[in-house]
């Protein structure tokens, strides 16, 4: 799919049960790549840097959705290699995979090799990978062939710049940067206008062609542009499976009670969607089975029940 593209709305069954593209991506960025084959070194490597990375992606608003043509059994198998090589995943692998055993959607989604795109029945997927706004159109673009694994630092970073400058029109990242780093001022922006919008300062390169179109800042975030973006971003969704990942049999009530009062003072909690509320209930419930006295279990879960009616 080229940048800009309107990326058309699909059914598919996956890892984590049967998904509707538009449903599942709500507002989101979405990250939707695929990989040649299960059972294979480099593909494992890729999908473990991903999902050890998840709290990354999550915080930035950006769901993870991976495609092979492999059979959704293979993938249920394959997910406990992924495990096993990682050692820091969750008990639950955090994002899911499309079984396309069709070649449905690697063909829709332009996710085949050009040397096999006449034999879409043999063929498998490449290293495709697009980042998807939450106006559904192709942000960007990467493709990689077998031979090469992707990087989830560049895949961070050029998500940052594709949400900055997104927000700010007046703005785009130079080669190798990073967050923090000087931003450049694009063309359309008047000289005059820059002390009113950049009044921390800019830095103008003198050129031989004496044309001042270099112009670089580090003052995006203060204001005015705070309050020239055009959309605010949405608040963040509690994800109760990555706040208590990190509980097991050894953790502790006051741990437990900790973890609750953490979820009571969450501004968005009346915005968690009835399946992450039913999987909170669910994590708690278990979680305080581990204590021995009932009066200790009760207080937990009165501490809880009080955290959903805030």
């Amino acid at each position: 799919m080229r940048l800009g593209a309107y990326v058309p709305n699909f059914a598919a069954e996956t890892t984590q049960g049967r998904l509707q593209f538009y449903d599942w991506l709500g507002d989101s960025w979405c990250i939707l790549f695929s990989h040649p084959a299960d059972f294979t070194p480099v593909c494992t490597s890729e999908l473990c840097r991903l999902a050890e990375s998840h709290c990354e992606f999550w915080q930035r608003g950006v769901k993870l959705l991976a495609l092979s043509c492999d059979r959704l059994r293979s993938h249920t198998s394959w997910l406990e290699d992924l495990k096993k090589f990682s050692r820091t995943l969750p008990t639950q692998f955090p994002y899911p995979i499309i079984a396309d055993e069709s070649r449905e959607l690697a063909v829709m989604l332009d996710m085949i090799d050009e040397n096999q795109k006449d034999n879409p029945e043999m063929a498998m997927t490449v290293r495709s990978l697009y980042i998807i706004g939450p106006d559904r159109r192709v942000k960007l673009t990467m493709q990689y062939p077998n031979s090469t694994g992707r990087s989830v630092e560049e895949i961070l970073r050029v998500i940052d710049s594709l949400q900055l400058t997104s927000r700010l029109k007046c703005v785009a990242t130079p080669s190798d940067w990073e967050p923090g780093k000087q931003l450049m001022i694009l063309p359309h922006v008047k000289d005059e206008d820059l002390p009113a919008l950049f009044p921390g300062g800019v830095d103008t390169v003198d050129t031989p062609s004496g044309q001042n179109y270099i112009r670089t800042t580090n003052d995006v975030w203060r204001e005015p542009w705070r309050s020239r973006q055009p959309k605010q971003r949405q608040p963040e969704m509690f994800h109760p499976t990555l706040a208590a990942q990190s509980m097991d049999e050894s953790t502790s009530l006051n741990e437990v009670i900790k973890f609750i009062d953490e979820v009571a003072r969450m501004p968005n909690l009346k915005q968690m969607p009835l399946s992450d509320l039913m999987e909170l209930t669910s994590s708690l419930v278990s979680e305080t089975t581990y204590t021995q006295s009932t009066s200790e279990r009760l207080q937990a879960m009165t501490k809880f029940l009080g955290a959903l009616t805030l």
